[in-house]
């Protein structure tokens, strides 16, 4: 029998389990593919030093509320929130970011209260957004060590991803158009 996977064993993280995928890497950020269409995806996540970009097109704000949540709890350090319901995705995280910070009776009234907290951005542009998160998305508190990123579409852009790394990883920039991709 298998030993039941889990987010750490022996000290060392769990990152590539049945669900999740290496898709390869940028620089010292590991990537990693994972699709909210599989059972368990949650489980999948890592704990720690990591960004999430949520890929979606869908407007299914249960969807959307579950995923921000299971991120939050496993101290997702970014949020690049990418697609045509990016907008909405990144505004559902900052939601759950301050009402977290409420539930636990923490200060909201100033941004030095949300100094450690998770950052926040969006772009409906996926190729922009995919190399942001492996180029530029930085938390002055954190290393960040791994993207995942995080399928929300019913056809899955996991191709796209790995052909958009292999560009990336050879010198390849974002144009300055803000064509829709």
């Amino acid at each position: 029998m298998f030993p039941k996977l889990s987010n750490e064993l022996m000290g060392t993280q769990v990152l590539v389990g049945i669900l999740m995928d290496k898709i390869g890497q940028h620089n010292d950020r590991q990537v990693f593919y994972l699709s909210t269409r599989q059972i368990n995806w949650a489980d999948q996540l890592p704990y720690d030093n990591w960004v999430v970009l949520p890929i979606g097109h869908n407007n299914d704000i249960d969807i959307i509320n579950n995923i921000a949540k299971k991120c939050l709890e496993k101290n997702v350090s970014y949020i690049c929130a990418t697609g045509k319901q990016s907008s909405l995705i990144h505004d559902t995280f900052d939601h759950f970011i301050v009402q977290n910070k409420i539930d636990k009776g923490e200060s909201i009234t100033s941004p030095d209260d949300f100094e450690y907290s998770p950052l926040t951005t969006w772009d409906s542009n996926i190729d922009e957004e995919f190399w942001f998160s492996l180029t530029t998305a930085f938390h002055p508190y954190t290393e960040i060590t791994k993207v995942v990123c995080l399928d929300m579409t019913e056809t899955g852009v996991k191709e796209k991803l790995v052909d958009l790394l292999t560009k990336i990883n050879s010198g390849w920039l974002p144009s300055d158009t803000d064509d829709e991709k």
